[in-house]
């Protein structure tokens, strides 16, 4: 649904009276309302005082784009006649979308005509119609008369009970968006409150269901101890909920009736009480969550288990003996929150970083512990007095949780934020390997990327949703950072070496690993007109170079033989060091030199074929969807794409790049090798083992596949 864009749609609610039920559709307005034209039609309108969510949607879509199609007070006749404006509407609108948000044999009130029904669902109708069912105790399966193109179920517990009409679901629950609480004496005096008392809130309309009741009770028991009872919410129907007239006068309680900044209340409440007796996925308590209230809880069978974690979450026995007990001895915990947000602070820069500052009031010291919420376990925990900092190891993505003094303090949070993504490395190949994965970062974490590699040019264009800067760039007001690279001290999730390439990326961002190639412009004119090969020789390291002797040439000699040319695109004619230089082969096309990469990708493009060694030339044919051919003796075949003709022996002088057990001296020494020591073009020969031969047999099967 929240991907649906370019689209006229029409929400058709049964009333937008406050409540659960206008509070989903006014944030599915919010959250569609800039990509599509959106209209309301309200069936009938219940009353013009408890109106917070119908005045929020008016704001959104326009006065113009609101429509109502009568009063509670209609009578029955009056009622059927004005509610076949709705079809008017429609057909002057001529939406792509219809949205009930109810089933229309749900309707409230006088319910919703089976003639208006009818021509509603005709079969001829143009538009797609969406339904949403707000209630636990409709039977779909007695009552279900009229069906949907979708269901846009707002909880879990309805694909099992719509499952039977075979018509496609979709889940959109109400968004949990965590909040930082502020300093709860502040916000608590604010709102004329004793900072020294627990306070207890309840919210929803007064009904039987909701158990208002339960909570007088349960405040009759408690009147001598220091907990305050607040009640928010239109209490006009308070006298049908058997409360005694005696409980309403309660020194301990308050009703503030309905209002418009239950936040107020949330961020700095102590506990949410939520006794109701029957409800579907309340959002009430999607709001406690996003604030990290306390949360006491009647933990009936529709929440389909989504409490039963939820370490803020304590169930109610509905025995006010017990439930008493209870909070009596947990009274302390307003007493104990002391520290207050503007005394923390939490960094997501390569890790994460709890630091007290020097204004706590006390000297203890308080406990600091960081949860993997994946996995529910402590990565860390310490004890911290103010001016002081803690930060666990780990440097890759981690969903974290902070507790501090075993209170829930944040939950971390991409959504909607600006993360900074380093790429720390200038190789050709580790960007091309790495990129993709952090497009997929963004997508996954709905978030705002800001990215910076040695190789922006390439991706500017194709990866339009991330912003580019250069390295060692200024980056403000980012919520989270991550470098990707090959680090000491266990800063990698997994030994990179023991892993694809590909995977080092994907590891440090928490995604799952499959291989992606990476989108780069494409669409050059062809150089030349004939059949060429494109080759590249030059390494950063001799290890990594194909050292066979005259291997390359022959190479060259074998297609030139079969009508190919040979371009070779390497960067440097001659490169090595002391007595290892290496040189590329001289009957090649020399297209050599410190050319654009523009130039390389436009010779890739064309090219019959690539074949390479395990360098950033062989990552940029695969991104130019250029058939490679890559030799390589240095590093295992996992470590590079599976998308192409590996050539590789099995045996002791091959694979050791990949071996953790040796060291990682290949960034310093340029003849690095754990197995033999190597000082000469004949040691490297006699470490070589894939022939020309292999080669060529790579090429005849190459052209073969390409027939």
């Amino acid at each position: 649904m929240l991907n649906i864009s370019d689209k006229k749609i029409v929400f058709i609610v049964p009333h937008l009276s406050t409540g659960g039920s206008p509070e989903w559709i006014r944030k599915v307005i919010e959250l569609t309302k800039d990509k599509n034209d959106i209209h309301v039609i309200e069936f009938t309108c219940y009353s013009s005082e408890y109106v917070v969510q119908r005045k929020q949607i008016i704001e959104m879509t326009g006065i113009d784009k609101f429509y109502t199609l009568g009063s509670i007070r209609d009578d029955d006749d009056l009622y059927v006649k004005k509610r076949y404006k709705l079809l008017d509407i429609i057909n002057d609108i001529q939406p792509d979308i219809v949205h009930l948000n109810e089933m229309p044999e749900s309707f409230s009130h006088l319910g919703f005509p089976e003639s208006i029904a009818r021509v509603l669902y005709s079969k001829d109708r143009k538009y797609k119609i969406y339904e949403t069912s707000h209630g636990s105790q409709f039977n779909p399966q007695s009552k279900k008369k009229f069906l949907p193109d979708l269901f846009v179920h707002c909880s879990k517990l309805h694909f099992e009970q719509y499952k039977r009409f075979n018509i496609p679901m979709s889940l959109l629950e109400y968004p949990v968006t965590y909040k930082k609480r502020p300093n709860r004496e502040t916000m608590l005096t604010s709102l004329d409150l004793d900072p020294s008392n627990i306070h207890v809130l309840q919210v929803g309309l007064f009904t039987a269901n909701k158990n208002q009741k339960y909570t007088f009770e349960l405040a009759n028991e408690t009147v001598g101890a220091n907990i305050r009872y607040h009640f928010i919410g239109n209490h006009c129907f308070k006298d049908k909920c058997s409360i005694p007239d005696a409980h309403f006068n309660l020194s301990n309680c308050i009703l503030w009736g309905e209002r418009n900044d239950v936040d107020k209340f949330m961020s700095c409440m102590d506990y949410l009480i939520f006794p109701s007796l029957n409800e579907l996925n309340p959002i009430v308590l999607k709001e406690a969550c996003s604030w990290n209230i306390k949360i006491l809880l009647n933990n009936i069978y529709q929440y389909c288990g989504e409490y039963d974690d939820n370490h803020d979450v304590s169930f109610l026995s509905l025995d006010v003996s017990k439930d008493k007990d209870f909070l009596i001895k947990n009274k302390l915990y307003a007493k104990a929150r002391v520290i207050n947000s503007d005394q923390v602070s939490v960094s997501y820069a390569r890790g994460v970083k709890v630091s007290l500052s020097n204004n706590i009031d006390d000297k203890n010291e308080h406990n600091i512990k960081f949860i993997d919420r994946s996995k529910d376990v402590i990565i860390y925990e310490t004890n911290l007095k103010r001016n002081m900092w803690a930060s666990p190891t780990p440097q890759y993505f981690v969903p974290w949780e902070i507790l501090i003094d075993d209170k829930h303090y944040e939950k971390f949070d991409l959504s909607g934020k600006i993360v900074y993504i380093h790429l720390d490395s200038k190789s050709l190949g580790d960007t091309l390997a790495w990129m993709p994965y952090v497009d997929e970062f963004r997508k996954k974490n709905n978030c705002h990327i800001v990215c910076s590699t040695f190789w922006n040019n390439l991706f500017n264009e194709t990866y339009e949703d991330i912003v580019f800067i250069n390295p060692n760039s200024e980056v403000t007001n980012h919520y989270a950072e991550y470098w990707i690279g090959w680090f000491e001290n266990s800063k990698n999730k997994i030994n990179p070496k023991s892993i694809p390439l590909q995977q080092t990326a994907s590891d440090v961002l928490g995604l799952e690993f499959e291989e992606i190639k990476p989108k780069i412009s494409l669409g050059t004119t062809r150089p030349i007109e004939k059949k060429y090969v494109c080759i590249s020789t030059q390494s950063t390291m001799q290890a990594k170079y194909w050292n066979a002797k005259g291997g390359w040439v022959s190479i060259v000699e074998y297609l030139n033989k079969i009508g190919c040319e040979v371009i070779c695109i390497d960067k440097n004619e001659t490169f090595g060091v002391g007595n290892l230089m290496n040189s590329i082969p001289q009957n090649a096309i020399n297209d050599t030199g410190d050319k654009p990469i523009e130039r390389r990708i436009q010779y890739l493009e064309h090219a019959e074929f690539f074949i390479g060694i395990g360098s950033g030339l062989s990552w940029l044919a695969w991104a130019c969807n250029t058939p490679v051919i890559l030799i390589s003796s240095f590093s295992k075949p996992f470590c590079e794409f599976k998308e192409c003709m590996r050539i590789y022996n099995d045996n002791q002088k091959s694979g050791y790049f990949n071996n953790p057990v040796y060291d990682n001296d290949f960034k310093h020494d340029w003849n690095w090798n754990p197995i033999k020591k190597c000082e000469t073009f004949q040691d490297w020969y006699d470490m070589e083992t894939i022939t020309v031969g292999q080669v060529k047999k790579s090429i005849d099967q190459m052209i073969a596949n390409q027939k």
